[in-house]
Parts: C-alpha cells; structure tokens; sequence
C-alpha cells in the first residue's frame, strides 16, 4: 500500500462488534504512537502529506465510522461514540500505553472526546480548524456561515438532492473552504468520492450533522487536563483564532492560533507547518510530563 508514499504501511480492520474500522499504521516507530483523525467531507487519505514528515512516529490514521473503507453501522455518529471506536482501537486491538491525539474538522471534535476518554494516557491534544459544539465562547455553526450544517441535518431531503451529485456537492467545499481553489488535488477528490459516492456512505455522513445535539450535551462535562495546541486557518473558510477560544473553555494548557495562507484544509493546505507545529508540541508536552511526574503531579 503506497497510499502514504512510505514502505513501511500496513492497512487492516478489526471488528469491534458493531462497527468494523479501517486503520493504516504508518512509520518506524522510533518515537511515539499518534493517532491522526479525519474529517469530513474526507478519509484517512486526508494525512498522506503530513506522514511521510511525521515518518520517525508511530503512527495510527483510521477511517471513521461509516466513511473510507470502515463499515457503515445505522447509529453511532456521535463524536463520543465515534471516539471510543478509536480509543477500543488503540487500548484493547493495538495495545498502545499512550499516545498523542490530533484531529482535523469532525476528526478534531472526536480527537476531543477521546482525550477526554484516554485521560492520561492521552500525552496531549491537537485540533485543527474546529470548535466543540456547544461551546460557551463560540457559536459551531459560525450564526449559519456553515449552512451546510443544517443543510445537512435535513434528513431525507440531503439525500435526495446529492444522491448522484455527490461529486458536485462536495467540490464546492474542496474548492471553496481553502485559501485558494485547487488545494485539494483531482487525484484526491477521486479518492474520496470512492467512499462518500457509496450509497450507505451518504446517509453515514450526514449522520454527524445530525448527532450535534447529543455532542452539545456530551461536551457539557468533558474537562481536558493535557495540554492542547488548537490551531485555525486564517483565511476563506479557516476558523483563525476561535478554535484556541473554543478549547480554552474546556482545558487550562491550550496553546495555538492561527495559520496563514491557509483555509480550513490544514493538513493538506500546509503539511510542512502542520509536521512543524506538531513535533514542537509533542517536545513540550513530553517536556511537561517530565516535569509533573517529578511534582508527583501527574502519572
């Protein structure tokens, strides 16, 4: 599998009962496990550019319930659902001790709520260009700039008008959601509508959009106590500054911004930044680490 453009991938599922995920393990693990999430209207294919910079790491980059090459239960869209996918992945299939935590768009809210499931195994938490719904500080769905959030919620109706337009539909967002058009490449559009043109992929999709409420009433009493590095593109789309505000309602040690030249497609966008910011945050929070575990502050 040359997906990741490295030798050294292995791609597999494990069947967790009611869900069958799709995971690739990237890199010579010579440094620690981290778990790369994807968003949407996207796959695990959404890291090809940051692993092969993130090559000495151990890394995890699944498919998310019901997209990519994972199956496609009728419930458990609900990012605290969708985490505990991934925190049976890593705990009881893969057997890791701890690990870093990165997400990108819906990937970013489970990111949050694994975390918050991991506790301290989680060695810290990254989200990119996303706020957690229901946030004290920052309005999700930016007061309808997002229309697609309610477009989305509308059940039967979204599928009825992008069943067959799927190409179309999610073009736009490729297209229009970075700083500039063509950040997502032909070759990666067609990779993602191998997943999200499947019938049963689409209606798994917008099931995120309409899990929102069950998030706002999940994220009600998640405290983060890793650090955090919450970052945002800076223009058309990128959600700049609100992502940092956003975390700090739920965690104390959050760090982050914004990323210029850069709209909501970060991953893809800057991976050169991404790997950059990453390996610096990872070095803290280690360094940190060290430090509590000698306060006797932390195990």
């Amino acid at each position: 599998m040359k997906m990741f453009n490295l030798p050294n991938v292995t791609n597999e599922k494990v069947d967790l009962g009611d869900v069958e995920i799709n995971y690739f393990r990237v890199g010579t693990r010579k440094e620690q496990t981290v778990l790369l999430i994807h968003g949407w209207p996207e796959t695990s294919y959404a890291w090809r550019k940051v692993a092969p910079l993130l090559a000495d790491y151990d890394l995890i980059i699944p498919d998310l319930r019901g997209l990519g090459g994972s199956s496609t239960p009728a419930a458990g869209y609900d990012k605290k659902t969708l985490a505990h996918d991934l925190v049976r992945l890593v705990l009881e299939h893969l057997s890791v001790k701890s690990l870093f935590v990165v997400g990108h768009d819906w990937g970013g809210v489970v990111a949050f709520f694994v975390a918050a499931e991991l506790g301290r195994r989680c060695l810290g938490l990254t989200v990119f260009d996303v706020t957690v719904p229901g946030s004290p500080s920052i309005n999700f769905s930016q007061d309808g700039r997002r229309w697609h959030h309610r477009f989305n919620q509308q059940e039967g109706l979204a599928e009825a008008l992008v069943t067959g337009r799927e190409r179309t539909f999610m073009t736009w967002f490729y297209e229009n959601y970075g700083a500039k058009p063509g950040v997502i490449d032909p070759d990666a559009v067609d990779q993602y509508m191998k997943s999200y043109s499947i019938s049963s992929r689409l209606p798994a999709s917008f099931a995120y959009y309409r899990t929102i409420e069950d998030d706002v009433r999940n994220a009600k009493s998640v405290r983060i106590d890793v650090p955090v590095l919450a970052l945002g593109g800076a223009d058309s789309y990128g959600r700049g500054e609100e992502c940092v505000a956003s975390l700090k309602d739920y965690a104390a040690d959050v760090q982050g911004g914004s990323i210029a030249a850069c709209g909501h497609w970060i991953p893809e966008e800057q991976p050169e930044i991404v790997a950059d910011r990453l390996q610096e945050f990872f070095s803290y929070c280690l360094g940190k680490g060290a430090i509590d575990r000698n306060n006797s502050v932390r195990v």
